[in-house]
């Protein structure tokens, strides 16, 4: 019988960790910051395999999202295949660099293991009880893959949504946006993001609305020959959230600006 664990790490990304069970399979997706950081879901995992397959799925190659692979190396680990490329390429620089930035996330010895299940545009995985696809769909980054859970409507949606905001990487926001349309036309029961508190279907839309207004006022700007930034460019003006927003959460806006700059015009 289909059954949804969700895991939930508040420190240092508020980071949502799903389990899913099917009748035949069991998917890990993402594996957070390192085994020593997940050792209750490999925990669970033992509990409730049964004569299961195991699977771990990474939505995109960013750190926290692959650095525990190693906690599963005798699983297969599906990825898109840009996400394989860009672990494989960028994947010891990234985790020097953090290493060198931020020597408190590192708990230990990381060992980065390669996803050695690719797939070009989608897989689906098929059970008596309900149906699992994973779908490369670019928005948070050109390798980002999302996860959908049918009869039960389900989305995981790694971060390609995100509460309160989406962060922009390399891909056009026009891109971005399309993509996330595409997803409210599904009408999901249920959001499950990799960052945040929420897990309504209302936050895709919450989402779409930041990067419209975004773009919208990046132009607007630009146009005018002025330099668009925070201070005409507030993240309270634009942000469907109506909590506090988190320094991290203030300096993503920031970045937000930069890239839209930066790769405006890529989608017009």
């Amino acid at each position: 019988m289909f059954h949804l664990e969700l895991f939930h790490f508040p420190e240092p990304f508020c980071f949502n960790l799903p389990v899913v069970l099917t009748e035949t399979r069991i998917f890990v997706i993402d594996t957070y910051m390192g085994p020593s950081s997940i050792p209750e879901i490999v925990d669970y995992c033992k509990k409730v395999k049964g004569d299961r397959k195991l699977y771990v799925v990474n939505t995109h190659s960013h750190f926290d999202h692959i650095w525990g692979n190693s906690a599963f190396k005798d699983w297969e680990i599906i990825a898109h295949r840009k996400c394989f490329e860009v672990i494989k390429s960028e994947g010891e620089n990234t985790l020097k660099e953090i290493s060198e930035k931020y020597p408190e996330w590192i708990k230990e010895e990381i060992e980065l293991v390669l996803p050695n299940f690719i797939f070009e545009k989608e897989i689906n995985f098929y059970d008596r009880d309900g149906n699992v696809e994973i779908k490369h769909l670019p928005g948070h980054t050109e390798d980002s893959s999302v996860i959908i859970i049918r009869p039960e409507n389900i989305l995981i949606a790694g971060d390609m949504v995100e509460d309160p905001f989406p962060l922009l990487e390399r891909t056009g926001i026009d891109t971005y946006i399309r993509n996330l349309k595409y997803l409210e036309d599904r009408n999901f029961s249920r959001v499950i993001p990799s960052h945040g508190q929420r897990q309504d279907s209302l936050l895709i839309k919450d989402n779409i609305h930041y990067l419209e207004e975004l773009r919208d006022r990046v132009i607007y700007f630009l146009k005018k020959g002025e330099d668009p930034h925070e201070e005409n460019i507030t993240v309270e003006s634009i942000v469907k959230f109506r909590g506090d927003i988190s320094p991290f959460y203030r300096e993503s806006h920031e970045n937000n600006i930069k890239k839209a700059v930066k790769n405006f015009g890529n989608d017009q």
